[in-house]
């Protein structure tokens, strides 16, 4: 059966406001000559004067009932169209949406408390789902902060908790009302209303409210001119509503749950680069794994908005170091130009520790020309945790030139100072790059370094007195930590001529005996699998 559509015209706001309790039950009467039979679908287009939008439902004749002698006196019967619960939603917007426009038009403002039942204009009463005029909130705004005298600032508190209640309540209208704004003036009311009540929706974690009203701002700013028209506002309005609330969201974000961080999440990606910024600061806060994930890659998702941020961060002298080591952090996944990776270089001095770590790790990561260089300097520096990086980073950059082999090598043979203590964490620090040369791929100068590390290996074992005879000054443990680690890159890197001296130190009755077994095994199994592979016509040498 087909839907027939049904126009009804009030002659006033005050008229649909009367028979509003009708609709809000599911059900309507309208007068009709000729009655449709029951079952029939309606579609039922409500307008009122002076409201640009028509409330639009569907729904079915449910009864008809005919007055007495209705075909001789010509008078018509009633139909009574039911709605389901799918419409309330769209009648309560309608109605905010009259109501605010009564409101409005009102020769004088009135105020109501929330959850009061007051009576408005026109008779209309005024339960716990009212909307506070806009007058009203354009009066309470005018007072931009709370003041210092104390009844001014009671009132104050006292309004913006109002407001706040308010908006919670009825945040349905309060999105129509921004989707549907029809100036600049009012667009600048809402707002900055939006900015008054946020600091109270942040505080009592109610994402959904914020969310709903970030989507309406952010929407209408691009769909109308009263945002962009008004004096005064950022490109994007919605910086203006979130620009003195960063600390608290980066706060609440560490504390929130997953469906709140979800949120949370789109809400910043609204903000452009002050949500670059929210994001940056959370992620340099934050120490879980899974959420410095979910954010990073979110920061990354904002593409050329956030290589602009991150350049701007790296450029900028007094910024602070959380935001450089973050910014630093996003360069290792868009960093391309040579003068990008260039931001990296002049921060490896950077006076805060995780600043020069997170340069490094650009460094190492972009494999950046000269980085060899600028690790091996790092490893001078004084904080254990950079050292350890730049050790590190040695076996993940490509193969270092020969020079920087010749640096390693004259640390590694540098004699060690004077104080025990002080030997002790020097032996330790030629272990960790003995260490390094054994992890890298392919090692440049291979002789001269299997040369050095097996001179080292045969002093500490006893079997000849040499370079290091004066390691006997120290600790034991020190010793046996740096054989251990000469033996093992020894096996990874040594030649027939290493094979030869870990045969002998495993049949010694020795710490690393076991080890050193397992190193000639491992020179053994590559030589196999190097003549194996090789060409018949191949002249394979072994060192001796």
């Amino acid at each position: 059966m087909a839907t027939k559509t049904i126009k009804l015209e009030y002659l006033s706001a005050a008229g649909f406001l009367q028979d509003c309790a009708q609709l809000q039950k599911g059900r309507f009467s309208i007068p009709a000559g000729s009655p449709l039979p029951s079952n029939s679908g309606i579609s039922l287009k409500i307008s009122v004067p002076d409201v640009d939008r028509e409330l639009m439902l569907q729904g079915t004749v449910i009864k008809i009932l005919t007055r007495p002698n209705a075909t001789r006196l010509n008078k018509p019967g009633v139909m009574i169209i039911g709605f389901n619960k799918g419409s309330q939603n769209a009648i309560r917007i309608f109605k905010y949406t009259v109501s605010n426009h009564v409101h409005c038009s009102a020769s004088q403002g009135w105020s109501l408390s929330v959850g009061a039942k007051k009576t408005g204009p026109h008779g209309m009463t005024m339960g716990g789902n009212s909307v506070l005029p806009l007058n009203w909130i354009r009066t309470a705004l005018a007072q931009k902060k709370a003041p210092a005298e104390k009844k001014a600032a009671a009132r104050y508190l006292a309004n913006t908790a109002k407001m706040a209640a308010d908006v919670k309540t009825n945040v349905r209208y309060y999105v129509n009302r921004i989707l549907q704004v029809k100036s600049t003036e009012d667009a600048v009311v809402l707002l900055n209303l939006f900015r008054r009540v946020l600091q109270t929706f942040v505080k009592q974690a109610d994402w959904k409210i914020v969310l709903y009203l970030t989507r309406a701002v952010d929407k209408a700013a691009k769909t109308t001119v009263f945002f962009a028209a008004a004096t005064g506002l950022p490109a994007n309005p919605l910086e203006l509503a979130f620009k003195n609330r960063i600390c608290e969201i980066v706060t609440a974000y560490a504390k929130a749950d997953a469906s709140h961080r979800q949120m949370i999440n789109e809400i910043v990606l609204y903000l452009d680069t002050l949500g670059i910024e929210i994001m940056a600061r959370t992620l340099s806060s934050c120490k879980d794994c899974s959420m410095r994930k979910a954010v990073l890659a979110a920061l990354l998702n904002k593409g050329g908005l956030a290589r602009s941020w991150i350049l701007g961060v790296l450029d900028a002298p007094g910024q602070k170091w959380y935001l450089k080591r973050t910014a630093l952090m996003l360069l290792k996944f868009v960093g391309k130009k040579e003068n990008e990776i260039d931001r990296a270089r002049k921060l490896v001095d950077h006076e805060h520790p995780a600043v020069r770590i997170e340069a490094l790790n650009v460094l190492i990561t972009l494999q950046a020309s000269g980085a060899g260089d600028l690790v091996i300097a790092a490893l001078d520096d004084a904080d254990d945790n950079v050292r350890r990086r730049a050790v590190n980073g040695l076996s993940e950059l490509a193969p270092i030139s020969e020079a920087s082999i010749r640096k390693l090598l004259d640390r590694i043979v540098a004699k060690a100072p004077a104080d025990k203590e002080e030997a002790g964490r020097h032996y330790r620090r030629i272990a960790d790059l003995i260490k390094a040369l054994g992890a890298m791929p392919h090692v440049r100068d291979h002789v001269e370094v299997e040369a050095t590390i097996l001179d080292i290996a045969r002093s500490l074992s006893n079997q000849r007195k040499g370079l290091l005879k004066r390691l006997t000054k120290y600790s034991a443990s020190d010793q046996s930590v740096l054989l251990s680690a000469a033996v093992s890159t020894l096996g990874n890197i040594g030649t027939t001529r290493s094979e030869t001296f870990l045969e002998k130190l495993a049949g010694n009755e020795s710490p690393q005996a076991e080890m050193a077994q397992k190193a000639a095994n491992n020179i053994r199994l590559r030589y196999i699998a190097l003549l194996s592979n090789a060409p018949d016509d191949a002249d394979m040498l072994a060192v001796a």
